[in-house]
């Protein structure tokens, strides 16, 4: 079943919400016992983590012609979808 996106940030796929930190795009490296998202979010204020991931979607945006294609979309769009969730709290 497919997956559709609502202003909060979060995933609706079929009868569950899916949140940005239930998601992962690329590589699974990234899995670890602490995400790096709620490390970074702990030790930075939250004016800091949300320049943090602004500027990571900023960058996915202007580099998916020359690099990643659709998967920098899809970071980008990781991105703005934890930038919502902070920002709506």
């Amino acid at each position: 079943m497919g997956s559709t996106d609502n202003l909060a940030g979060s995933r609706r796929r079929g009868d569950r919400t899916v949140k940005a930190d239930d998601m992962q795009v690329g590589g699974s490296h990234y899995q670890k016992d602490v995400s790096p998202w709620k490390a970074m979010e702990a030790w930075m204020s939250r004016e800091q983590f949300i320049g943090y991931l602004r500027g990571n979607a900023i960058k996915y945006l202007a580099r998916c012609d020359d690099k990643g294609g659709l998967e920098d979309l899809q970071k980008a769009q990781h991105y703005l979808a934890k930038l919502i969730e902070v920002s709506s709290r």
